[in-house]
């Protein structure tokens, strides 16, 4: 055939391919949402900080066990605050993707509700370090918090304010990285989804979302409070309890992952575990959540 006709016949052909390719997932209900499994390394926050463990022994630990990524918060590196040396990152970074894994996330400590501005200040200079790392270990996004519990006698509205202020500070710093800001709920400064949902809206970034920790949503039902926050979410801490009318319960997996399933969230499902055998709770983790895929 000669090459003219050739592409002709091919253009002409390509309509009907695609139409046909279209009907059939459309009749099979093909779903196009992407969820993978990762874990979040607090998981195992007492052999790390004792040395029983280390985050590259975790990388194995990911792989043998199903996950697909892995957390590693910035904790457990060596000699924080100060961030690791540019060759541990990349040792770090070569060795997760030769597992065939990824890094979905990292985090530090702040508290942007502290009165004291210098330590704002402080914390800012913190974030832009390790905004700086995430960027190196090509991690999406850099984990933090809205701040402590207030224990004086400031108006809370009014702290809320130099939250938000502060934060947007943050996500200039995070933007100039290419590393989203991910504000975890922790049942601390923020005690209620009309708190967090406050600070979405006001903060507004596009270099800004919600780590939804749904084992800190202690206010009223977990799960009504979930559905309300589900599209604020770019990353989770699923844990294994959650709180219904004031006592903590095991969590409902069929149920979580339902609400997620109807939602437009895509991207990862970051697992922690708080209780004591991580060795053994997490693979259980795994198990519940992925027969729910």
């Amino acid at each position: 055939m000669k090459r003219r006709n050739f592409i002709k016949s091919a253009v002409i052909g390509t309509p009907l391919v695609r139409q046909t390719r279209l009907f059939s997932i459309g009749k099979n209900k093909i779903s196009t949402q992407r969820l993978k499994l990762s874990l979040n390394t607090y998981s195992f926050n007492t052999e790390l900080n004792n040395g029983s463990i280390t985050l590259f022994e975790l990388i194995d630990f990911c792989k043998s066990n199903g996950l697909d990524a892995i957390d590693p918060t910035g904790y457990y590196f060596p000699q924080y605050p100060t961030p690791p040396s540019d060759s541990y990152i990349y040792e770090f970074k070569r060795k997760v993707f030769l597992a065939g894994l990824e890094i979905s996330g990292t985090g530090i400590r702040n508290d942007f509700a502290n009165a004291d501005a210098q330590k704002r200040k402080e914390d800012l200079e913190l974030i832009e370090d390790w905004c700086s790392v995430a960027s190196k270990l090509g991690s999406p996004l850099l984990r933090v918090f809205a701040g402590k519990e207030i224990t004086d006698n400031r108006n809370k509205q009014n702290v809320m304010q130099q939250v938000i202020s502060e934060i947007k500070k943050a996500c200039e710093i995070a933007s100039r990285y290419g590393v989203m800001l991910a504000l975890q709920n922790h049942n601390e400064f923020l005690k209620s989804s009309e708190e967090i949902k406050q600070i979405m809206d006001e903060v507004n970034s596009e270099w800004f979302g919600l780590h939804l920790d749904i084992g800190s949503l202690a206010s009223r039902n977990a799960y009504d409070e979930i559905q309300s926050l589900i599209k604020y979410a770019i990353t989770w801490q699923i844990k294994e309890e959650v709180w219904e009318n004031g006592v903590k319960v095991p969590v409902d997996y069929s149920k979580l992952m339902h609400i997620i399933s109807q939602s437009d969230y895509n991207g990862y499902l970051p697992l922690e575990t708080l209780n004591t055998n991580p060795m053994e709770n997490i693979p259980l983790m795994v198990d519940e959540i992925k027969k729910r895929l």
